[in-house]
C-alpha cells in the first residue's frame, strides 16, 4: 500500500463529522463505483498495444470504528454494538462504573468446554448459547425490506429502522455488493492501541483511566461475584505498579498507535515475568502472541483457524482475572480479528497505519489554514502531476520511484586495512572453502573419491579426514587439464591462499538486516551487533558481531564477506530458571542467554547470508541473562513455496527461517488445559499493597485509604 497508487476521489469540508449524512457525499463516488463496473472503462493495454474495457470492484472499506458505522449503517453503540454478533451481542450496565461491558465469551468455546458450566469464576451464570452467526449481506437488505431508508439531513420526526441500524448504506447500491464477505474491516491498528491502553492503565493504576478501582469493585459486589475483590474494609486490595516504573508519577503518556503495537508485540511480554504473577502474566502473553500471529506478514489459514479457536479462550481467562469494566467493546472485538483474516488475508493489507501516514501527507499540504480543503487538493494535484512526469525521465535520475532503500545489501563505510599472519590466513581460507556453497558441488567429488579409496571408513573418520585434507586436495584438483576449461574462474581463485590485508568494515546490510560490530555500540541506545544463526542440525546459536571481514583472493575481483561472532553457551533448559542452564526457554515462551558465558572461539566465522539479526534486553531478575527478541525486516517477505495439490494437504515446505520462530512464543491449544487448573485472582501478594475501602460519603469521590 505504496501512498504513490493512493487516490483522493471524495474530501468532505467542514470542522465537524458527516455522520449518517456521509452517504449524501459518497453519491458521486457510487455512481462512479457502479459505472465503473457495470460499463467498464476503455483502457490502453501498453504491453500489447491495444485497448480493453477494464471493470473494477470495491471489496472493502478500511476505517476505524466509528466510521464502520457511518459506513456501515449499523449502531456501534449502546448494548448492541458489536456488528458481527448484532442482535445477540452480551452486554450489561454496569451500574457504579455507569459504562456497558460485553461479556459472552464462553459462546465463542467449544460446546462442551467446561468453562461453559463454570458459573463461580465467571459472571455467575452458565452458558449454553451458540456462537452467534454474522449476518451476510443479503440479510442486511432483508431486514431493510419492510422499512424504508431513512431521510437525510435534519429530520425532527422519529424514522422507522430495524433495530441496531441508524441507515441503510449507499454501498448496498453496488451490484456486488451484498454479496461480499467481508464488506468492512474492523481496524487492528485502533483495536490493538485501545487494548495496550487498557492493559496499561490497569497495571500501572493510572488515575482516571484505570478499570480496576473502586467503582469496578462495587460493580463485582453487585453482581456477587469474586468476594475476595469486594470494596469491604481491610478486605481485597489493588497493587500498585506505580513504584516500578521509573517515570514521573508512575504515567506513560503520548504513546501513539505504532508505540501501542511495539508494546503489545515485544516489550510487554518481556516485562510480565517480573512484574505480574504467572497466573496473570502468562494469560497477558497470550493475549501479546495472539496479536504478534495475527500481524505476521505471511500467515496460512491453518495457523489462523488455530488463532480463532483460541483467541475467546484467552478472553475467558481474562474475564476470571480482570473486573467487568475491563471488558468495553474494543475488547469484545478482538474474537472476530481472526475469522476476518481468514476471510480477507493478512492484516498488512487491512489496516490503518498506510491510510493514517496518508492524512499526515494531506495535512502537510497545507500552506493556508483558512482554506485547508483547497491546500489539500491543490498539493495532490501536484504531486500526481510530479509523479507522472517522473515515469518518463531517465533512470539515472533519482525520483521517488526508484529512490534506494534505506537499508541495502554490502558493505557501510570506509573499510580500514590490516595486515594478519599466516595462521589467521590459514584458518579464514580453510572456513570459506570448507563452507561456501558454490564448491558444494567439488566437496562431494573429494568425498566420493575418499569412499572409494576407503570403503570401511565411517561417516566421522571420513568427515574428519575430509577436513584435513580438502585445501591440499583442491589445489591439485584445478590444476587438472580438464576441470580447468569446465570450473569457472572464481571458483579456481579459490584454491589459492587469499591476500593478507584484510578490510575490516563497521557495518554490513543483507537480507534487509543492518548489522553493526559491537564496539561502535558502547555510546549507543540502540542495538545492531545482535546474531543468531541456525546450525546443521537446526540449533540456534545467538552472539554478537564482534568484526566484519573483506577478504580478497588473487585474480577474483569481488570480495569475500565474513562474519566474526563471539558465541553464547548453547546448553538449553526448559521451564523455570536454573543456574546450571546456559540458554533458557522459560514458561512465556521467551528465549534468554547467559552473556557471560562464551563457547566455540575456534569456529567463530560464519557468511553474511547465514546470519538473522536479534537484540538482546537485560533480565531484571538475573542480570547476568538477557532474553532473545527477533524482529522482521522491512520490506521482506517470507513467500512460500508453491506445493502441487494432489499431494497431502500436511505437506511441508523448507525454510531456514522456520527455526528462528522458536524465538517468539506461539498459541498452542490443549483441549484438557482448561479444566479449572487453579485459582487465578487478580489480588497480589508479593509486595506490600493498598487497601480499597468502602465507606459512604456525600462526595462523589472514592476513599482510598492505605494500610
Amino acid at each position: 500500500m505504496d501512498q504513490s497508487y493512493f487516490l483522493l476521489p471524495l474530501l468532505i469540508d467542514g470542522q465537524s463529522s458527516s455522520g449518517n449524512n456521509i452517504d449524501v457525499y459518497l453519491r458521486p463516488l457510487i455512481d462512479e463505483l457502479q459505472s465503473l463496473f457495470v460499463d467498464g472503462v476503455e483502457t490502453y493495454d501498453a504491453d500489447k498495444g491495444e485497448t480493453f474495457t477494464m471493470r473494477a470492484a470495491l471489496m472493502w472499506t478500511i476505517n476505524d470504528f466509528p466510521a464502520y458505522g457511518m459506513l456501515s449503517g449499523y449502531s456501534v453503540h449502546g448494548y448492541k454494538a458489536c456488528p458481527y454478533c448484532h442482535a445477540d451481542t452480551s452486554s450489561t450496565w454496569l451500574p457504579f462504573s455507569k459504562k456497558i461491558c460485553y461479556f459472552g465469551h464462553r459462546r465463542m468455546l467449544e460446546e462442551d468446554h467446561p468453562y461453559r458450566d463454570d458459573a463461580v469464576h465467571f459472571d455467575g451464570t452458565t452458558e449454553h448459547r451458540k456462537a452467534p452467526v454474522p449476518l451476510s449481506g443479503k440479510d442486511i437488505l432483508a431486514q431493510w425490506n419492510v422499512y424504508g431508508n431513512i431521510t437525510f439531513g435534519k429530520v425532527k420526526e422519529k424514522q422507522e429502522r430495524p433495530q441496531g441500524w441508524n441507515k441503510k448504506s449507499v454501498f448496498f447500491e453496488l451490484p456486488y455488493w451484498k454479496t461480499n464477505t467481508v464488506r468492512h474491516n474492523p481496524d487492528v491498528m485502533h483495536i490493538k492501541k485501545g487494548v495496550s491502553e487498557n492493559i496499561l492503565n490497569l497495571l500501572l493504576c493510572k488515575d482516571g483511566k484505570s478499570k480496576d478501582n473502586l467503582q469496578a469493585r462495587r460493580d463485582l459486589q453487585h453482581f456477587n461475584i469474586r468476594k475476595e475483590l469486594h470494596p469491604v474494609p481491610k478486605a481485597g486490595f489493588s497493587g500498585s505498579f506505580n513504584k516500578k516504573i521509573k517515570t514521573v508519577k508512575g504515567k506513560i503518556d503520548g504513546l501513539k498507535s505504532h508505540d501501542h503495537h511495539v508494546i503489545m508485540q515485544h516489550l510487554l511480554p518481556l516485562s510480565l515475568r517480573t512484574s505480574l504473577p504467572g497466573s496473570v502474566g502468562l494469560v497477558i502473553n497470550e493475549l501479546c502472541t495472539f496479536f504478534r500471529e495475527l500481524c505476521a506478514k505471511n500467515v496460512n489459514d491453518k495457523e489462523l483457524e488455530k488463532l480463532e479457536k483460541a483467541i475467546p479462550l484467552i478472553l475467558c481467562k481474562l474475564e476470571r482475572i480482570f473486573p467487568p469494566s475491563f471488558f468495553d467493546i474494543i475488547i469484545y472485538l478482538i474474537v472476530h480479528l481472526a475469522k476476518e483474516a481468514r476471510l480477507a488475508g493478512p492484516v498488512q493489507y487491512r489496516w490503518m497505519y498506510p491510510i493514517e501516514r496518508y492524512l499526515l501527507t494531506l495535512k502537510n499540504y497545507i500552506r493556508n489554514r483558512n482554506w485547508p480543503e483547497g491546500s489539500i487538493m491543490e498539493g495532490c494535484l501536484l504531486e500526481e502531476v510530479t509523479t507522472f512526469c517522473s515515469r518518463y525521465l531517465d533512470e539515472n535520475i533519482e525520483t521517488k520511484l526508484n529512490r534506494p532503500v534505506s537499508i541495502h545489501d554490502g558493505k557501510y563505510g570506509k573499510p580500514t586495512y590490516t595486515k594478519m599472519g599466516l595462521t589467521f590466513i590459514n584458518d579464514i581460507h580453510r572456513f570459506i572453502i570448507l563452507n561456501s556453497i558454490c564448491l558444494e558441488e567439488v566437496r562431494e567429488i573429494h568425498k566420493d573419491e575418499l569412499r572409494e579409496e576407503h570403503p570401511n571408513w565411517n561417516v566421522e573418520r571420513l568427515e574428519k579426514h575430509h577436513h584435513d585434507n580438502f585445501c591440499s586436495w583442491f589445489i591439485n584438483y584445478v590444476q587438472d587439464p580438464k576441470v580447468e576449461l569446465t570450473l569457472d574462474k572464481d571458483l579456481r581463485c579459490l584454491s589459492k591462499y587469499p591476500s593478507r590485508e584484510v578490510a575490516y568494515y563497521n557495518g554490513f546490510g543483507v537480507s534487509g538486516y543492518k548489522f553493526e560490530i559491537k564496539e561502535i555500540e558502547e555510546s549507543r541506545t540502540t542495538q545492531n551487533s545482535g546474531i543468531a544463526a541456525i546450525g546443521t542440525e537446526g540449533i540456534i546459536y545467538y552472539g554478537y558481531l564482534d568484526r566484519i571481514l573483506g577478504i580478497r583472493y588473487p585474480g577474483r575481483a569481488k570480495l569475500i564477506y565474513l562474519f566474526k561472532c563471539v558465541w553464547y553457551h548453547t546448553k538449553t533448559g526448559h521451564g523455570k530458571w536454573r543456574e546450571t542452564y546456559r540458554t533458557w526457554k522459560d514458561e512465556y515462551g521467551l528465549t534468554s542467554v547467559n552473556t557471560n558465558l562464551f563457547e566455540f572461539e575456534d569456529e567463530p566465522y560464519i557468511f553474511p547470508e547465514q546470519a538473522f539479526q536479534v537484540y538482546y534486553s537485560k533480565c531484571l531478575k538475573h542480570p547476568e541473562w538477557s532474553v532473545v527478541s527477533r524482529w522482521k525486516p522491512k520490506n521482506t517477505y517470507d513467500v512460500p513455496q508453491f506445493v502441487d495439490v494432489d499431494k497431502e494437504d500436511n505437506a511441508e515446505t523448507d525454510s531456514d527461517d522456520d527455526g528462528l520462530r522458536l524465538l517468539q512464543a506461539s498459541i498452542s491449544i490443549d483441549p484438557n488445559e482448561s479444566q479449572v487448573e487453579h485459582e487465578v485472582s487478580w489480588v497480589r501478594n508479593d509486595f506490600e499493597h493498598e487497601i480499597i475501602v468502602d465507606i459512604p460519603t456525600t462526595s462523589k469521590e472514592s476513599v482510598k485509604r492505605k494500610r
